[in-house]
């Protein structure tokens, strides 16, 4: 009996070598990220990426800066971070593949490069949204400002809040004031044993020094919530008064929903009220009302999105590192909307 099947022979050689850009499709995400990084290299805005290379081309040959870009911008906007998984996926993934020339980058060289190049990658933000607004999608406007929780890389015993160092503070300094009174107990029991009362107890000494770092750290959380009020008091009086804030006085959505369906008051504002007051106040107006439900298209679906593509963590540690790695993710989000616009026809 014959079936109506195609041929299939896997071991079937082919008459000319197949090139790997017949592979990918015209309209793929891949092509659009290539084209955007050939574009900024050919305008000379990638020069960051070369900085600490010999110029003379001693030593061993590195891969191309612009293999490594397009290979990171495209894992990162597929939620794919680490240097691991990035390298598995170039061995099947045909789309890695046309962006890496068929070259094959370990992980080892995958994570240095991201490291070495952290802050170059920072300065990817400013390029892309500079492609963003001749696109027409960057416009200035109304601002909106929000917030999420994400988690860090850094062990949960080592995660302190000011509250907390001062509950821990309290509590080792009743632990020092007690060793002390057994300090000072047990000198009085040995003196004329030729014992030296300068010698502390270990158990004393490390806990004392524990002491001393927490009130380092307490201080130093202190201070930067002075600096961080003084350099918005210092914004405040810059703006001029010109700036019109509405912030969000509820954290439950359900609260939020309950003001919001409130009706607008009316008449004049009542005297002596409080400044969350005359803020909910201000909310629940018309005017208010318009300005909030904005958030619900510019800056919220910001964190939705990211969070579904696999931001829930940063693999970097320190604030610099930090602030680097979240403008990568924000560089690949707006990519993502670049693309998704049509790119750089509009």
């Amino acid at each position: 009996m014959s079936f109506n099947f195609r041929p299939y022979d896997k071991d079937q050689m082919s008459l000319l070598p197949e090139s790997i850009d017949d592979w990918v499709a015209e309209d793929s995400f891949a092509r659009f990220i290539s084209d955007v990084v050939d574009h900024l290299w050919g305008q000379g805005r990638l020069g960051a990426f070369c900085d600490g290379r010999n110029e003379l081309g001693a030593g061993g040959a590195a891969f191309h800066p612009v293999l490594m870009i397009k290979l990171l911008l495209y894992c990162y906007c597929q939620g794919v971070m680490s240097s691991r998984k990035i390298a598995e996926g170039v061995l099947k993934n045909v789309e890695l593949r046309f962006l890496t020339a068929n070259q094959l980058p370990r992980y080892r060289a995958i994570a240095e490069f991201r490291q070495r190049y952290l802050s170059a990658l920072e300065g990817l933000f400013v390029e892309v949204l500079t492609l963003c607004q001749e696109a027409g999608l960057a416009q200035m406007g109304r601002v909106a400002l929000d917030g999420r929780k994400v988690q860090g890389n850094a062990s949960l015993d080592k995660n302190r809040t000011k509250e907390s160092l001062g509950r821990e503070r309290e509590e080792l300094e009743k632990e020092v004031d007690r060793l002390l009174r057994e300090a000072t107990q047990t000198d009085e029991k040995e003196a004329g044993m030729g014992a030296s009362s300068n010698d502390l107890p270990l158990e004393f000494r490390s806990k004392q020094d524990r002491l001393r770092r927490i009130r380092e750290a307490h201080q130093r959380l202190v201070d930067k919530e002075l600096d961080a009020k003084e350099e918005q008091a210092a914004k405040n009086a810059q703006s001029g008064g010109d700036t019109e804030l509405y912030i969000a006085t509820q954290k439950d959505h359900k609260q939020r929903k309950a003001m919001r369906e409130q009706k607008a008051p009316r008449g004049r504002k009542p005297k002596g009220m409080t400044p969350r007051q005359e803020m909910e106040r201000k909310l629940q107006t018309q005017k208010g009302k318009n300005a909030y439900r904005e958030r619900g298209c510019t800056i919220e679906p910001v964190f939705g999105q990211m969070w579904t593509r696999g931001f829930n963590r940063f693999l970097e540690r320190g604030v610099t590192k930090v602030k680097a790695e979240w403008s990568l993710w924000c560089t690949c989000h707006n990519l993502l909307k670049l693309w998704f616009a049509g790119g750089l026809t509009a």
